[in-house]
């Protein structure tokens, strides 16, 4: 199994995403660094991208490029580690979000939950088709293709929704690895799931 090492390229426009996963991660500012740590967020983006991020219902579409530029605004404001907290912004997305307005979508078996996933996928980003592959007990890929937007820190990002999807299934010892990546030049993300 590859890790993707060599990350050259992002395009920010040209997607949306659903608000829901903004809304998370501004709640995450909040609980876990406070609220003067979320206004320094907000205040050291551009002013109007500032209002859409804040605004932004759980319903409603946010730029893509939004919140790729709020992220990378609040690693540089909680400081450390940026891939963990990129990582974990994504563990805490899927946490309140699988817990709230997406709790419609649990399935009792992951592959089933991830199938389930793969045919919602526009509802929730309105960029790239998505595919889930059963390769084994616990074992699954889910790959990305033809994402006309795409960034190494939504990549990131992603490793930490899915390893907290696959925990709140249920599954242990879990491993999230992205072996293809379209900032690699590789033509689809693909991520490589595993699980006991």
């Amino acid at each position: 199994m590859t890790t993707i090492t060599n990350v050259r390229r992002e395009v920010l426009a040209g997607g949306r995403v659903k608000g829901a996963m903004v809304r998370a991660h501004l709640q995450f500012v909040r609980d876990r660094i406070g609220e003067a740590a979320l206004a320094q967020t907000l205040q050291a983006l551009p002013k109007e991208l500032a209002a859409e991020v804040h605004n932004v219902l759980t319903s409603t579409w946010c730029a893509f490029e939004s919140l790729i530029q709020l992220d990378r605004a609040i690693a540089r404001v909680a400081g450390g580690d940026e891939k963990e907290l990129l990582r974990e912004l994504g563990r805490y997305s899927a946490q309140i979000n699988l817990s709230t307005v997406y709790r419609a979508f649990h399935r009792d078996d992951l592959h089933e939950f991830f199938r389930h996933s793969a045919t919602l996928h526009r509802q929730f980003q309105d960029f790239g088709t998505c595919e889930y592959e059963h390769v084994g007990d616990g074992h699954g890929k889910i790959s990305v293709r033809g994402a006309v937007c795409y960034s190494p820190t939504y990549c990131t990002s992603e490793v930490g929704y899915l390893e907290q999807v696959i925990s709140t299934h249920g599954g242990t010892s879990v491993s999230v690895v992205e072996t293809a990546c379209q900032c690699a030049g590789d033509d689809r993300c693909t991520f490589e799931l595993r699980w006991h």
